[in-house]
């Protein structure tokens, strides 16, 4: 099967063109370092069938010692030339810089298609590129990446261009003409190696010119020739050439190189770039935003207002629209169901699995749409407005303070979705010191499934200033992640951090339209993943809650000892530090669940605490005489006011949620990253965290209520904390940071 790379600079449209070409939908933005990892899909033209690759974007193919690992990936791929055909996707505002990739690759003597995007900007910008001037200059096809509209004719058109490109129609080798554009002596060195490495290979000259160049300029073919890397003589001459090109040049190869290049591509956008003329009222305009967004003191309101703006836009509207939804499900999932099952006199075990197990399922996975609906649209606007980088960007200044990596931002910011892109997003960061630090602060940022947990909270205990307590939570996750990079900033990780080169992407206004399309495809994906997880377990859940270590089924009494209670009630004084008492073991049990998936936590409490409403009518009664009415609207949310300590207590148990346990994905993505010793040390450090935070909120709030037992638990939890900061810093030390 023919394989297409797509290749070219971070934010230039790849993973657009990819998703044309394959009907994929994969993850697209208006920032660098979107895609971290290789995408394969294919794409059919008659007869023939293509594998379509999606690579990270690099700016260049020079191999550095210091390197991300998302460019290793694409530099491999390249260097071993796993592919038949490359697309070079070029971005229209940035064509000089976008060209030197292209005469990379071009260098190559491969098949290259070069892909315009983002035309229409440069025109607004105030030049227009002659695209039939570019393809005659670079010897290549050029193709220009239309709008929406004219989609069809595009692929239809890319299609036959591959099919042409393979059948050897339209390449013309490029490597002649930008010899002539090379610093002396370099063509003669290119010249003198290539017949060098063709007698050993015993292939035409012609054919290693690009092989001889990357060793003039010190990168590695290894993986290509392993031969070369141990051939004496080869490697003497190249010693030779290298040696007398800095002699005449009187600087590194490198720049010399990088010199010629950049004089091939002012000559070639002389010709095939005119300016249109005009004011450039869109650069003007961005720069009177960024003159507001990235002000030294402006910048951090801004973005907490930004993030406020997120959080109302969910817990607000989405939490409202959350309501009628539940309203509807409670009415055909839940006493629909029930008289349809009650028909037919089931025993009562087959209706828990039916009604509390698989309707309550069904129900809470339903609820999540309107507020991760809301909380995807709303992300997708930043994204694609361009103002993702600048967050991270003001945000770089605030951690460069702390001696953190203010790159490391970005990944975080992606956390706020899921933590396991956040994860893979490490990638991006070139030391491997950032990217430990950065994978370990990432599970404190609140994700989306969590954000599900606040909502049924807020909605209980919070029905007035949910949106405040939301981001207060997520505000909080920030500062611990922040605190937890200053930690092993200053123990494990010591060094400084790599300095922060950002690449600020042109403001655009997003489409409706498409940010809709793109937050329904990761909705329903999230909900998919979520339903398989809260589904089995809430039908597991029900069993256990109806039956007996005896096998016993309930026969709705008071204390009927289940398998679930016998179990939460265990395990329950381990959590009465931090404000989980009485009997409620069910806030347990959904803690426990949550280790799968934070989203399966909601499925649990809303199972759990709807069969202990439904099996102690009473229990009705004593909240409608304690409990704010608006409480009382939802029986599931006037059982669990009842079972926790007010506010205070739901407070401290959402802290415990917020903090603990990274999810089973998020630590099966870190043992892969890092390694297992990184993956278990976030593990207990979470826990460690979650719990700490969780008992001093609880106790400080309560500490009037028992002081003595207060300054006890206060005193043992610092104590604690402390004891392991020692521990860390002293087996860091002993290691001398070996192994890391």
């Amino acid at each position: 099967m023919t394989k297409v790379v797509l290749v070219g600079n971070p934010n230039a449209g790849k993973t657009t063109l990819y998703n044309a070409l394959t009907g994929a939908s994969g993850a697209t933005g208006n920032w660098s370092g979107v895609t971290v990892e290789q995408q394969r899909g294919y794409l059919r033209n008659q007869q023939l069938a293509y594998q379509i690759i999606d690579l990270p974007g690099v700016y260049s193919l020079a191999i550095s010692e210091k390197v991300a690992v998302d460019a290793k990936i694409t530099y491999e791929v390249i260097q071993e030339q796993q592919f038949d055909v490359v697309i070079n996707v070029i971005n229209a505002n940035n064509l000089e810089r976008n060209l030197y990739l292209t005469l990379q690759l071009l260098e190559m003597r491969v098949p290259v298609i070069v892909v315009v995007t983002m035309l229409d900007k440069a025109k607004k910008q105030g030049f227009t590129i002659d695209l039939p001037t570019l393809a005659q200059s670079l010897g290549c096809p050029v193709l220009a990446m239309p709008a929406q509209s004219k989609k069809q004719s595009f692929l239809g058109a890319i299609r036959n261009t591959i099919t042409k490109v393979m059948a050897n129609q339209e390449i013309k080798s490029k490597q002649s003409h930008l010899l002539e554009f090379y610093v002396a002596p370099i063509p003669l060195a290119i010249m003198a190696i290539a017949n060098a490495i063709a007698l050993a290979l015993r292939k035409p000259a012609a054919c290693c010119q690009w092989l001889a160049l990357r060793l003039l300029e010190g990168q590695t073919i290894t993986k290509v020739l392993p031969t070369l890397a141990f051939d004496s003589h080869i490697l003497h001459i190249v010693s030779h050439w290298q040696q007398q090109v800095m002699a005449v040049g009187g600087e590194d190869i490198d720049i010399l190189l990088a010199d010629s290049r950049y004089r091939l591509i002012q000559s070639i956008c002389a010709k095939c770039v005119a300016r249109t003329g005009g004011t450039n009222y869109v650069l003007k305009i961005s720069q009177y935003i960024d003159r507001l967004v990235l002000n030294r003191f402006l910048g951090l309101p801004i973005f907490l207002a930004v993030m406020y703006g997120m959080f109302f836009v969910t817990i607000g509207i989405g939490g409202s629209l959350q309501n009628l939804l539940a309203k509807w499900g409670e009415s055909y999932l839940i006493t629909n169901l029930s008289q349809y099952f009650a028909q037919y006199h089931l025993s009562p075990l087959v209706m828990v699995i039916f009604v509390q197990g698989l309707g309550r399922g069904l129900m809470t996975t339903i609820n999540f749409i309107p507020v991760l609906g809301a909380l995807f649209f709303y992300m997708i606007l930043l994204e694609e407005s361009g103002y993702m980088a600048r967050a991270a960007f003001v945000i770089d200044r605030l951690m460069r303070l702390l001696g953190l990596p203010g790159k490391a931002f970005v990944p975080m910011l992606i956390g706020f979705g899921c933590n396991v892109p956040a994860v893979l997003a490490s990638r991006t960061l070139l030391q491997l010191r950032d990217r430990i630090l950065t994978i370990m602060m990432s599970p404190f940022m609140s994700c989306g499934a969590r954000l599900a947990i606040y909502a049924l909270f807020t909605a209980a205990f919070f029905p007035k200033h949910g949106d405040l307590v939301v981001f207060a939570l997520y505000c909080i996750g920030i500062i611990v992640a922040m605190l937890t990079g200053l930690l092993l900033r200053y123990t494990c990780l010591l060094g400084q951090p790599e300095p922060v080169l950002m690449e600020l992407p042109a403001y655009q206004l997003p489409n409706i339209i498409t940010a809709g399309r793109y937050a329904s495809k990761r909705l329903v994906v999230f909900i998919v993943r979520a339903g398989k997880y809260i589904v089995p377990i809430t039908m597991i859940l029900g069993v256990l809650q109806s039956v007996s270590f005896a096998g016993v089924i309930n026969d709705g009494s008071t204390d009927f000892p289940t398998i679930l209670a016998v179990c939460g009630r265990a395990l329950l004084p381990l959590f009465v530090p931090l404000g989980i008492g009485g009997d409620n073991w069910p806030a347990v049990i959904g803690l426990l669940s949550g280790v799968s998936a934070k989203e399966v936590i909601v499925g649990t409490l809303n199972t759990l605490y709807s069969q202990l409403a439904s099996n102690h009518l009473a229990i009705g009664t004593v909240i409608a005489a304690t409990v704010p009415t608006q409480v009382t609207q939802r029986l599931v949310y006037g059982t669990m006011y009842q079972y926790f300590v007010g506010p205070i207590g739901a407070f401290s148990y959402l802290l415990f949620v917020l903090l603990y346990f990274p999810c089973i994905s998020t630590l099966v993505v870190m043992w892969r990253e890092l390694n297992y010793r990184w993956a278990l040390f976030s593990l207990f450090w979470s826990m460690l965290v979650a719990y700490g935070v969780a008992v001093i909120f609880y106790q400080l709030a309560t500490f009037k209520q028992h002081m003595l037992m207060s300054f006890f638990w206060l005193s043992i939890i610092i104590v604690v904390m402390l004891l392991v900061v020692y521990l860390m810093r002293v087996v860091c030390v002993r290691d001398n940071q070996q192994n890391i």
